[in-house]
């Protein structure tokens, strides 16, 4: 007997959503709403598995919504209940699953955003980790 206070959804984000930090920031957001689930790159973007109160399903989905990270380009999201309100297989607490590489390939390139200064001053200080690093990836100006 299903709870009707619970709800499962599959949501697909796709465009501009790999490379961005977008799968740890899910599961920040999902851990604070206190849903479980899962989030996973695949070959049309990043999928998340959310399952839980539907108050705090959708307060995660807002959440969401509110703190993309500032170079991703989001194609409407797809929002979807398993068939026959089937139960999920879910993981808790909320995790990054492994990326499914299965199945035609649908992620566009990122668009070439200008070097943060945070980057820019990693890269440029002699002190820091990553001086003259050739291969970044940042959540603000994406990957190098």
């Amino acid at each position: 007997m299903s709870d009707p206070d619970h709800i499962s959804l599959s949501v697909e984000l796709s465009g501009f959503v790999q490379g961005l930090g977008i799968r740890p920031l899910v599961v920040r957001l999902a851990r604070r709403a206190k849903v479980a689930g899962s989030v996973g790159n695949d070959p049309m973007g990043v999928r998340i598995d959310v399952q839980g109160r539907a108050d705090s399903v959708q307060s995660f989905l807002d959440e969401l919504r509110k703190f993309l990270p500032f170079g991703a380009i989001v194609r409407p999201f797809s929002e979807s209940s398993p068939p026959g309100n089937e139960p999920m297989v879910i993981q808790t607490p909320f995790g990054i699953r492994a990326s499914n590489p299965e199945g035609p390939c649908d992620v566009p390139m990122p668009r070439d955003v200008v070097l943060c200064e945070s980057c820019r001053s990693e890269i440029l200080s002699q002190i820091d980790r990553r001086w003259h690093h050739p291969f970044n990836s940042c959540a603000k100006c994406g990957p190098r």
